[in-house]
């Protein structure tokens, strides 16, 4: 990545470049991407070309100042970190399903930062941990929204979320294997085109905010306080696009550069 394109991306994060690479500056990125850049399926349903590359991501989320899924998003802040010093690997996790089944190996990309502890790192899974998380079993991480924690057992990581009823939830597991993005493709292409993807259930964009987070999950607009507190409305088809502009920034059809 360019130094012009850091530039860029680092003003598209509303962030200043960290003058030095370390674990302070590594939670303001990972702050500022979640703040700032949605994660969504829009693409999908709006039948846009997409391809697997940091290329693609940069055009779509700096340039056309869009979101993405963790293909996009962690594929494109993973070229950020390493422009700016960070070490960093990406990882191939499985998401466990609803049903306490795993998905398939590159079900979802995440990162590894690999400082004076290894970090784990996520701008694209939606709701999940906002601060990244050092790879230390057991140690709960407390976060306004829901506490999380990373196991280890049987050469695996499992990412946990903490439930009201204040139980633990599986997210996802990894291994910290070292991964090329092109070992994507495969999951990538298959959430992109399957209908037999969740991708394709139905057009979701869903953001952090300071005090919770805010997702239109087809057009049912939700708002969630960090204690919780959840409020609904429905959204008519004709006010979906500004309610997309004015809560995520996403406009359809803003132009993107050129192939860099």
């Amino acid at each position: 990545m360019r130094d012009t394109d850091v530039d860029r991306y680092l003003e598209r994060l509303q962030l200043a470049a960290p003058r030095v690479a370390d674990a302070d500056a590594l939670v303001r990125l990972q702050h500022a991407h979640l703040l700032n850049v949605p994660f969504e399926n829009l693409s999908i349903h709006w039948a846009e070309p997409m391809a697997l590359s940091v290329d693609h991501g940069f055009r779509k989320i700096v340039d056309a100042r869009r979101g993405g899924f963790c293909y996009e998003c962690n594929g494109l802040f993973a070229a950020l970190l390493q422009a700016l010093g960070f070490p960093t690997t990406l990882l191939s996790a499985r998401v466990v399903r609803s049903d306490g089944s795993l998905g398939p190996e590159f079900d979802h990309l995440v990162l590894l930062v690999a400082l004076e502890t290894p970090w784990l790192v996520d701008v694209g899974f939606g709701h999940s941990f906002r601060t990244p998380m050092p790879l230390v079993d057991g140690r709960v991480q407390p976060e306004p929204g829901g506490d999380h924690r990373l196991v280890h057992a049987d050469g695996r990581w499992i990412l946990e979320g903490g439930t009201s009823e204040g139980a633990w939830s599986a997210r996802f597991t990894f291994e910290t294997t070292p991964r090329r993005l092109e070992a994507f493709r495969g999951m990538f292409e298959f959430h992109r085109d399957s209908p037999d993807s969740h991708f394709h259930r139905a057009p979701l964009a869903t953001i952090a905010t300071a005090g919770g987070r805010t997702t239109l999950s087809g057009r049912r607009l939700i708002r969630t306080t960090l204690d919780g507190h959840r409020a609904e409305e429905d959204v008519a088809e004709d006010d979906v696009p500004p309610v997309l502009a004015r809560e995520f920034g996403i406009v359809r059809g803003r132009q993107s550069s050129p192939a860099r």
